[in-house]
């Protein structure tokens, strides 16, 4: 049915629950205080959250030209012989089922030691089915996009936080804190038995669900290979007539995940009498991300990557080409004229994108803040009760591998949802942020 989408708005309500319980064991077995376990507790929950589309999206409906579902004109139409009104470019999926995402965690917390080490850990298992996403279609089909369920996507992790209070005394006081997680995603299956989809793709870098691999896999066309392993070149790269890389045209080349090995969390409390130093860092280990800014750097021949062997003319490392129908060394020397589309045109050499790719690793210092509380004693006189300073700084140093010396990781300008993890393109740069605080209270 193709008509008009309703002009009042349409509430959807979803019903979902969850439970959790928890168990002191200390007290329930007291005697566990006596060796030094303060508190010690264990805890289990179970949840299952929902999720839908947007509306409009179950049956075929008329728009205005603008694209805009909500807006409508009061003009007699067809105007002019002009229709005002054309079926949306969205195709309707009356199957759409709504997204569904249940978890279960697992976990232990204690404190110890007169409550100075303090220690939690947890485990979940989340598995989310119809995931919802928005699919392009062929154009000539007279759409361009469809809502889908995508399948069933698992993520298992594990969670860990440490306190400690390394120094007390009357004067002193030192605080250390330790943050650790894990996910592993594994998309498990997809629509229709579909083994792979494409998220987005940029410039011939595809970001990819894949069945039995982690959700968001970055791929590119291979270049050709030699594929006999009974030949001396058996994996050697096989270059045309004008010693460039010939891209395949049925091969992909997997270049890894945006998801992180894991990630940490660092903070530090030093304390002396009225002055303090707060300190916190983010360590990211692994995952990759798409880089735009990589992409014109490379293209445009500012990018230290395109210094290989200082610009001079050379041979496609590892390389062959075909004479009389057999693979043989390859002797075809990129000429000095040729270096820009060698180092910097995917057009020409397909090895080119992979430096589009680049690490998401990172070391961050995020915050240094530094803290002084006006003794009381030089308040007595004034209609102060407490009189504080402040000087903090924020995103203050930031350590990459030598493959991203392009961007900050955590810049993203493609979208709120799983495209943050695809990478940025054209993004604005992250930012140092100084600040001076000033706190009186009456």
């Amino acid at each position: 049915m193709t008509g008009l989408p309703p002009s009042l708005p349409i509430r959807i309500v979803f019903f979902y629950g969850g439970i959790n319980s928890s168990l002191i064991l200390t007290e329930l077995f007291p005697q566990l205080k006596d060796t030094g376990i303060n508190l010690l507790k264990v805890r289990a929950a179970i949840g299952q959250t929902g999720n839908d589309a947007d509306v409009y999206l179950t049956k075929n409906y008329y728009t205005t030209v603008s694209g805009d579902p909500g807006e409508f004109s009061y003009t007699w139409l067809p105007l002019n012989n002009v229709t005002g009104l054309t079926v949306s470019n969205i195709l309707a999926n009356p199957d759409l089922k709504p997204e569904k995402t249940t978890e279960y965690e697992l976990g232990i917390s204690g404190h110890f030691l007169k409550n100075r080490l303090r220690l939690d850990a947890a485990y979940y298992n989340r598995q989310t089915k119809d995931q919802i996403i928005q699919a392009d279609l062929p154009p000539e089909t007279g759409y361009t996009s469809q809502s889908r369920n995508i399948g069933h996507i698992e993520n298992k992790g594990i969670e860990l936080m440490m306190d400690l209070i390394v120094l007390q005394t009357y004067d002193w006081k030192w605080e250390l804190g330790v943050t650790f997680a894990k996910n592993k995603s594994l998309v498990k299956k997809l629509w229709d038995n579909v083994t792979e989809y494409t998220i987005v793709s940029q410039l011939g870098v595809q970001y990819i669900a894949m069945v039995g691999q982690p959700l968001g896999v970055f791929s590119i066309p291979a270049s050709e290979k030699v594929t006999d392993e009974n030949s001396p070149y058996y994996g050697y790269t096989v270059v045309n007539n004008s010693g460039f890389p010939i891209e395949s045209d049925t091969q992909k080349e997997i270049l890894g995940g945006s998801q992180p090995d894991f990630t940490m969390g660092f903070t530090t409390h030093l304390k002396y009498k009225n002055l303090s130093l707060h300190v916190a860092g983010d360590w990211r280990k692994g995952g990759y991300m798409y880089s735009g800014t990589a992409f014109f750097s490379l293209y445009t021949g500012s990018s230290t990557h395109t210094l290989f062997n200082e610009r001079n003319p050379y041979i496609i490392p590892n390389s062959v080409k075909i004479l009389n129908g057999e693979y043989v060394e390859n002797n075809l020397m990129i000429r000095a004229d040729q270096i820009s589309y060698a180092l910097g045109n995917p057009s020409i050499n397909p090895e080119v994108r992979k430096g589009y790719v680049i690490p998401k690793d990172y070391f961050k210092i995020r915050e240094i803040a530094l803290f002084y509380t006006l003794p009381e004693k030089y308040l007595i006189r004034t209609p102060l009760t407490a009189a504080s300073f402040s000087l903090i700084g924020r995103n203050l140093f930031l350590f990459t591998p030598k493959k991203n010396n392009y961007v900050d990781p955590e810049v993203s300008n493609f979208g709120d949802d799983i495209l943050t993890e695809f990478g940025e393109t054209s993004g604005g740069s992250s930012t140092r942020n100084y600040g001076l605080g000033i706190k009186l209270s009456f």
